[in-house]
This record gives structure tokens, sequence and C-alpha cells, in this order.
């Protein structure tokens, strides 16, 4: 019997590593060798390793995919050796050979450049440096508990439950009830993106890391009031790095739009949601290849679509005067509009994420999977689920 695929992310993250500090040896113009290198074995693993169809293989695809693209912002788009050290650092080059080691090893497994000269912006603060594992073990067991609540509200969908075999359609269903589920898929995500990588951070401070460097997944929620700002500040920025390298490259180097530009600002909007879109096929893909994942390339190019309305209507807001001091009062308005932004960015997930959630379905994400539901045990007397 043949490992998952999903124990293939380890080679990605090894030839990562081994690809930095071979690519310090290499001459610039040959780097796109180890971008090849990762193609290679990816598309290894996707043809000769077989689909277990199941979560893991979608975990899979996401990963290999977007550790392509982090190699190719390493080694065709920027100069890593030169540009990326840790705060208050020395470079690369200054480095002994374990400070080498252990440079490629951080740039092989982090994603958000915490603590570093490219730390990725609009991240929250962390806990305190004296945090104990027991504060994060705390918050794993609340994320655990609230992932619980909504795969068993979930999984009452028999649609879902299934894989699409039987029931209803999502988007076939009353406007209420489906953007409930929809909201549980949302939710489901998030605890789903909290709970691991907590549990790891528990695990990490003191070995790799200290408690204050174990930034928050996710943004300020208050900050959600546009659809740009919700992918930009709200949502975790795990993938902002390789899109925005991309994104600039294709904007200022292939385009030549002037930085700060419209061309520029929605060259990047279109191609970050482009590649997002492509990662997250693929990862529909790996888990089952006889289903069609258009609806999850549309969820994706949508957002961009969306961001350019919304700048419109700001910018057309901002024409009639709305948000501007009021001279009587020495305030603004802003205030009111914001919480329309907020009902605005309610009403888009509400329609959106019932149609990502039915592709997510179809293809085989959702179903019951094995495990042990403290909810379902309370509530059906079912502890042991799948």
């Amino acid at each position: 019997m043949s490992l998952p695929r999903v124990a293939f992310c380890l080679g990605h993250y090894g030839l990562s590593a081994l690809s930095l500090l071979a690519g310090y040896h290499t001459p610039v113009r040959l780097r796109f060798i180890y971008v090849l290198i990762h193609i290679a074995y990816f598309l290894g693993v996707f043809y000769y390793i077989p689909s277990r169809h199941d979560e893991t293989d979608y975990i899979w695809g996401t990963v290999g995919f977007f550790m392509i693209l982090k190699n190719s912002d390493w080694f065709l788009l920027s100069s890593p050796y030169t540009d990326f050290f840790r705060l208050g650092g020395q470079k690369y080059a200054d480095l002994s050979t374990s400070g080498r080691i252990n440079w490629a090893l951080n740039h092989a497994v982090m994603h958000r450049g915490i603590g570093w000269s490219w730390q990725v912006p609009y991240l929250q603060p962390g806990p305190s440096p004296t945090a104990s594992r027991f504060n994060f073990l705390k918050k794993f067991l609340v994320f655990y508990l609230l992932n619980d609540i909504s795969n068993f509200y979930l999984m009452k969908n028999t649609y879902l439950r299934t894989g699409g075999a039987e029931g209803s359609r999502l988007t076939d269903l009353p406007f209420l009830q489906k953007s409930l589920l929809g909201w549980a898929g949302c939710l489901l995500v998030i605890f789903k993106l909290n709970g691991p990588i907590t549990l790891l951070m528990m695990c990490a401070i003191g070995i790799w890391g200290t408690a204050d460097e174990a930034r928050p997944m996710l943004g300020k929620w208050e900050d959600c009031y546009t659809i740009r700002r919700f992918w930009g500040r709200v949502w975790h920025q795990l993938l902002r790095r390789p899109l925005q390298s991309h994104g600039r490259w294709l904007a200022w180097r292939v385009f030549g739009f002037r930085r700060g530009s419209n061309g520029s600002n929605y060259t990047q909007v279109y191609l970050a949601f482009f590649l997002c879109a492509v990662g997250h096929w693929v990862a529909n893909m790996a888990m089952n290849s006889s289903k069609s994942s258009l609806v999850t390339l549309w969820f994706f190019v949508s957002q961009a679509v969306a961001i350019t309305g919304e700048d419109i209507v700001i910018w057309a807001a901002k024409k009639l005067g709305v948000g501007k001091p009021k001279e009587e009062k020495g305030t603004t308005d802003v205030g009111m509009w914001r919480y329309v932004g907020y009902c605005w960015v309610a009403m888009w997930f509400s329609v959106m994420m019932p149609q990502f959630l039915e592709n997510h379905a179809e293809v085989g994400m959702l179903k019951e999977a094995p495990g042990v539901s403290l909810v379902q045990g309370f509530l059906d007397g079912r502890w042991v689920v799948g």
C-alpha cells in the first residue's frame, strides 16, 4: 500500500530547503532548474501515487501548487540571498554553515516571514513572549469544538453528507437555508486552518521560535467592510508573498505599468485571484479528476470582479462627497457607510459560498469522514462518525 499523497508535502519542504542551499552556489541564469524540479516532483506524485479521493489529496494539491509558486518567487523573481534576512540579523553571505541551514529551513516552512525582512503586512500582534503552551492548548480546544459544531450542522444536509449523490443541490435551496450552510462551510474552513496551526505553534515555541512570533492566522474582523479588505487584511496571508511577487512582475516588468497606477493595481488583483483559482482547481482535480471544478475557478475570479465593482462604487461615492467631513461638527459620516460595507460583504459571501461549498461536496471534500464528534455524541448519542 502506497503512502498517501499528503505525505509527499514533506518532499516539497525538503526540496525547498535543499534548493535554497544549492541555489546560492548556482548562477542566477540557471536557478530556474529548481522550479522545474518542484514541478517534476509534483507531477510525479500526481500521476504515480494513487488518489484516496479524500481531504488529504486536497491538502497535497494546494501545498504542492503554491510551493511551486513560492520557489518561482525565490529563484525567478527575487534576490533571497541579499534581501531575505532576520530583522537585526546577518545576510546569507555572512552566516555560518549552521546559520545558512537554519535560514534555508526557516524559509522552506514559513509563509508569512514573521520576524524577517519580508514579513507580510496587516498581521495581528502575537501573544505575550511568556505565553505558555497551555494558552495555545486552550485555543486549540476552542477551535476543535467550533469545527465540530460546524461540521455537525453541515453533515445534517444529505447532499453534503453524500458528496452530492443524494438530496437537493445547495443552489436549489431557499436563500436563507443555503446561506447558513455557506457560512457554516466558511467557518469550518476557518477552524480547520486555525486548529492545526495553533497545535503546531504550541509544539514549536521554545524550539523553533518564541510565543510572540505565533501571530494569529486571521486579521481583525472589523476590517472586513470591503471584499478587498477581507482578502487583503482579514483572511489568512499565507499566499500573499508569492501572489504579490508574480503580480508585480507581470504589472511592472511585463506590462510596464507605473507603480501605484490603476493598471498595476488591477493586474495584481486579477493575477492573484487567477492563481488562487488555479491552485484550488488543481487541488479539486487531485481529489477527483472526473468532476468539473469550474465553479471553484469562477469563485476566485469573481472576487476580483467584485473588488473592481466596489472600487468603482467607492470612487463614485467620494466624488459625491460621501464620507467627507461634516462642516458643522467636524466629523465624518464614514461610520454609517462602514456598516453598509459589512452588509455588502456578508451578502456577497452569502451568495457565493453555497456555490463553492456545493462544488467541494461534488468532488468529495465534505463527505462524512471517520472520527469522533463530541457534539454529535451529546446531541445524537453517536460519538463515532463516518
